[in-house]
Protein backbone atom coordinates (compact mmCIF):
# COMPACT_ATOMS: atom_id res chain seq x y z
CA UNK A 1 0.00 0.00 0.00
CA UNK A 2 1.53 3.34 -0.96
CA UNK A 3 2.17 6.20 1.41
CA UNK A 4 0.09 9.23 0.42
CA UNK A 5 1.23 12.73 1.38
CA UNK A 6 0.01 16.18 0.42
CA UNK A 7 2.58 18.76 -0.58
CA UNK A 8 2.27 22.42 -1.50
CA UNK A 9 4.38 24.22 -4.06
CA UNK A 10 8.00 24.41 -2.86
CA UNK A 11 7.66 21.74 -0.13
CA UNK A 12 10.00 18.73 -0.18
CA UNK A 13 10.15 15.05 0.64
CA UNK A 14 13.29 13.05 1.37
CA UNK A 15 13.84 9.33 0.81
CA UNK A 16 16.37 7.67 3.13
CA UNK A 17 17.65 4.18 3.69
CA UNK A 18 17.01 2.94 7.23
CA UNK A 19 20.34 2.84 9.14
CA UNK A 20 19.96 -0.86 9.99
CA UNK A 21 19.03 -1.92 6.44
CA UNK A 22 21.05 -4.53 4.61
CA UNK A 23 22.49 -2.44 1.75
CA UNK A 24 23.04 -5.35 -0.64
CA UNK A 25 19.52 -6.66 -0.11
CA UNK A 26 18.03 -3.18 -0.53
CA UNK A 27 19.93 -2.62 -3.79
CA UNK A 28 18.58 -5.93 -5.07
CA UNK A 29 15.01 -4.85 -4.18
CA UNK A 30 15.52 -1.47 -5.82
CA UNK A 31 16.89 -3.11 -8.96
CA UNK A 32 13.80 -5.29 -9.30
CA UNK A 33 10.94 -3.19 -7.92
CA UNK A 34 12.33 0.36 -7.77
CA UNK A 35 10.48 3.23 -6.13
CA UNK A 36 7.23 4.50 -7.59
CA UNK A 37 6.29 8.14 -7.09
CA UNK A 38 2.91 9.02 -8.56
CA UNK A 39 1.23 12.39 -8.66
CA UNK A 40 -2.36 12.12 -7.53
CA UNK A 41 -5.07 14.71 -7.21
CA UNK A 42 -4.13 18.36 -7.54
CA UNK A 43 -6.37 20.83 -5.69
CA UNK A 44 -5.41 24.49 -5.83
CA UNK A 45 -1.83 24.73 -4.60
CA UNK A 46 -1.75 21.20 -3.10
CA UNK A 47 -0.85 17.92 -4.75
CA UNK A 48 -1.25 14.39 -3.39
CA UNK A 49 1.84 12.27 -3.89
CA UNK A 50 1.69 8.45 -3.73
CA UNK A 51 4.97 6.71 -2.89
CA UNK A 52 5.61 2.95 -3.07
CA UNK A 53 9.06 1.89 -1.89
CA UNK A 54 10.73 -1.08 -0.18
CA UNK A 55 10.23 -1.22 3.60
CA UNK A 56 13.89 -0.27 4.15
CA UNK A 57 13.25 3.18 2.65
CA UNK A 58 11.76 5.90 4.84
CA UNK A 59 9.97 8.95 3.49
CA UNK A 60 10.31 12.14 5.51
CA UNK A 61 8.71 15.52 5.05
CA UNK A 62 11.25 18.35 5.02
CA UNK A 63 9.60 20.25 7.88
CA UNK A 64 9.97 17.22 10.21
CA UNK A 65 13.48 16.28 9.12
CA UNK A 66 15.19 19.37 10.51
CA UNK A 67 13.49 19.42 13.93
Amino acid sequence: MPLVLTRRSGESLFLHMHPDADQAQLLKKLATTGIEIRLGEITGSQARIHISAPDDISVQREELLWK
